[in-house]
């Protein structure tokens, strides 16, 4: 069992989160703010620090206290629950492994989920950077020693298939034709809008952040002058005539005056229990979008999306392939496959061949319109969409469009450089709230390097970050079907792949 400290002065929130992670940990503290926090900390403990927003007195005031624990315990795991939108001083919090989760984002599991998360991270960057001296040495010096650590069969549930459309297109002159039907684009799209807006939040969420701006203004002007009246004397005289319990009382309720009131949590009696059922899936309803993105440059994100198209159109679907890079980081390479030939057709913006619709150095506006010409697939090829910087990476131009395909895959070799790339980009996709599991795809590796490339992740890493690995076998051309026999394709793609049986859950109350 874990030692936790919590700092909030809310007492439901004290009650849930004690019963939420009862069987993680024990909460060996609870303080209301951080007064005081490093003297109480260090005699605690701790190995784990829960804090929510409203016990921070300061921004500045909270990095103090960050640079404090650090030093004094670098492996410290601090978790801090918030409720502005996302900003500059929750990014710069997650740029220093702390753990950030929105209060709105609540749910059962998820706070135990991410601190798994968090100390599995931990231990890959550890291991990362001794990872060439992993191979010259025994797999146990290098291998965690966890008794949870046991081969078991992992089993990663794909999320279910659903496209939701309804965002409108700018420019409604010019629509894209699909030239395998012969349909133009609808006039809407899925429901995101381009990665630079901040659409993602919903409008409720958006008037709360307001309110609370608001309110948090209008209580700092009204406590400008009670701030200065608490460092005068005679307000200290007052306070000693006090009992130290009133003071105290006091105190948290002109914290609370600053906030209003949190949304309510939800409740642990309304746990949902899980059931399967059969239904009948027989069709492809909407686009399905699959993402393919790479640890870093050349790790084969454009091969393995050009090998999931051409898989595709071999199986009789409509397709396109679409190169949506940040130029300045990812050379275009589709331009290279319009040979001239009669095998390659020129169309609007791209060429035809071998069943799919290859579309290179596609802008965000010719994405939206492809995405609306009603093919069943559109895969899209992100390339490198982290910068590497050390053990933090920083995300690219088009890093959002990982999230919201239906399908989303990572290109990696097997290379000693190629761990660090992997954990890099796990991490900064779990830093934005990544709930689905992770596909990697090992490209070029043979039995025996992606043995010892797989195994570097301990089995409870694994699960704790849903790493499901995919060996991909030795396919020099992705555009030859004869070549891909064994291809991996159909086990990734088998939850968007139409069956005639699927199971669904539902559930009860």
């Amino acid at each position: 069992m874990h030692r936790l400290f919590l700092v909030s002065d809310d007492e439901d929130f004290a009650q849930w989160v004690e019963k939420e992670l009862s069987d993680y940990g024990r909460f060996v503290r609870k303080i209301d703010d951080f007064e005081f926090f490093i003297q109480q900390w260090s005699t605690s403990e701790a190995e784990i620090i829960i804090a929510t927003e409203y016990a921070i007195e300061s921004e500045d005031s909270f990095f103090k206290i960050l640079n404090q624990v650090e030093i004094q315990d670098p492996f410290i795991t601090i978790m801090l629950i918030y409720f502005r939108e996302e900003d500059a001083f929750i990014q710069s919090l997650k740029d220093r492994n702390v753990v950030c989760i929105s209060w709105n984002d609540l749910d059962f599991g998820l706070m135990k989920k991410r601190l798994e998360q968090s100390r599995s991270i931990k231990e890959l960057q550890t291991r990362a950077e001794s990872y060439p001296q992993m191979h010259s040495s025994n797999k146990s010096e290098y291998v965690s020693n966890d008794t949870d650590d046991t081969d078991v069969e992992i089993k990663i549930e794909q999320p279910e298939l659903t496209i939701q459309f309804g965002l409108e297109i700018v420019d409604k002159e010019s629509p894209l034709e699909n030239s395998l039907t012969g349909n133009t684009e609808k006039q809407y799209v899925n429901s995101y809008s381009p990665i630079e807006s901040k659409d993602l939040f919903n409008e409720e969420f958006e008037k709360k952040d307001e309110y609370i701006e608001k309110a948090y203004v209008e209580s700092h002007q009204e406590s400008s002058d009670e701030t200065d009246q608490e460092d005068s004397p005679q307000l200290k005289v007052s306070e000693d005539k006090q009992s130290e319990e009133e003071v105290v009382l006091s105190r948290r309720n002109q914290t609370k005056k600053r906030y209003p009131k949190l949304p309510s949590l939800p409740k642990h009696e309304n746990q949902i229990i899980y059931k399967d059922r059969v239904i009948i899936n027989e069709k492809i309803i909407g686009t399905v979008l699959i993402a393919v993105a790479s640890t870093n440059r050349r790790a084969g994100s454009s091969h393995n999306a050009i090998q999931i198209a051409r898989y595709l159109s071999g199986n009789s679907f409509e397709v396109a392939c679409v190169e949506l890079l940040d130029i300045n980081v990812n050379p275009s390479v589709f331009k290279f496959l319009d040979d001239g030939t009669k095998k390659s057709k020129k169309m609007d913006d791209g060429f035809h061949s071998e069943g799919i619709d290859f579309y290179p150095a596609a802008n965000y506006e010719k994405y939206i319109k492809i995405l609306n010409a009603e093919y069943q697939y559109v895969v899209v090829d992100l390339g490198q969409i982290v910068t590497n910087q050390g053990r933090k990476s920083k995300e690219g131009r088009f890093f959002k469009e990982f999230f919201r395909a239906n399908i989303s895959i990572i290109s990696t070799f097997p290379a000693i450089w190629d761990f660090q790339f992997l954990v890099n980009l796990v991490d900064k996709l779990l830093d934005n709230s990544w709930n689905k599991p992770f596909n990697v795809l090992v490209n070029f590796t043979d039995d025996k390097r992606y043995k010892k490339f797989t195994d570097t992740f301990t089995s409870r890493e694994k699960r704790n970050l849903q790493l499901q690995f995919y060996q991909n076998n030795f396919l020099p051309d992705p555009l030859d079907l004869e070549d891909d026999t064994i291809s991996i394709v159909p086990e990734i793609l088998s939850s968007v792949i139409p069956s005639s049986k699927k199971k669904k859950r539902f559930y009860f109350f």
